[in-house]
């Protein structure tokens, strides 16, 4: 699940309502192959979907959000554990009933937490502290980047080669390196490595 922060505030509510949707539908384009119900925007402002596993969940939420602060909008995130009761809807994530839910829900509205990455795994509360520290660590980092910082991390996060990165941005590669010390990346690459070996390692325990 996942809102956008501050969506009452914003200038053109239609603006951001186009930025949101077509984040949304590309995330469910790009990502089909992890999601058992696609991410459906429930509320102008908010969405949620059924993933197959926590690892797949969290690349998706995890590339959602840093697409949409590319936008200039900022969102929160949950990824929770999901037990259904109900049949699964493929084509929407909604009428669906389930254990976890609830709680993945009431985390999404707790509005004081300033973590944008937070997991609700009440079968595995050693996993869920660990994860939901390693999210807040994420997002402190996020935060504090500039517009420059953020378009050259994601150019580097979709380009390997430091040298392709530099040639793709039309800089020299001792400034992208300036610019990607200076938003920590090496420290926030740590920190979402750590979140996707723990996460992968959950789905192996759960079967999934």
């Amino acid at each position: 699940m996942g809102d956008i922060v501050n969506s009452e505030q914003s200038e053109s509510r239609a603006a951001l309502s186009r930025k949101f949707n077509s984040v949304v539908s590309a995330i469910n384009r790009k990502h089909s192959e992890y999601l058992a119900s696609p991410l459906t925007i429930t509320l102008g402002d908010e969405f949620q979907g059924l993933a197959k596993g926590t690892l797949g969940g969290f690349r998706l939420l995890s590339e959602l959000r840093l697409a949409l602060m590319e936008r200039g909008v900022d969102c929160r995130l949950v990824l929770g554990s999901v037990r259904l009761d109900t049949k699964l809807n493929p084509m929407a994530a909604w009428n669906m009933m389930g254990e976890g839910l609830a709680l993945a829900r009431e985390t999404l509205n707790d509005k004081s937490e300033p973590n944008a990455y937070r997991f609700t795994l009440p079968h595995h509360v050693v996993h869920e502290r660990l994860l939901n520290a390693a999210g807040l660590s994420l997002t402190s980092v996020e935060e504090k980047w500039t517009p420059t910082q953020m378009k050259y991390f994601r150019v580097k996060q979709r380009i390997d080669s430091v040298s392709d990165a530099a040639r793709k941005l039309k800089i020299g590669e001792r400034t992208l390196y300036k610019v990607l010390e200076a938003a920590r990346w090496r420290y926030y690459n740590e920190q979402h490595e750590a979140i996707i070996f723990a996460l992968g390692a959950l789905d192996r325990e759960m079967g999934m």
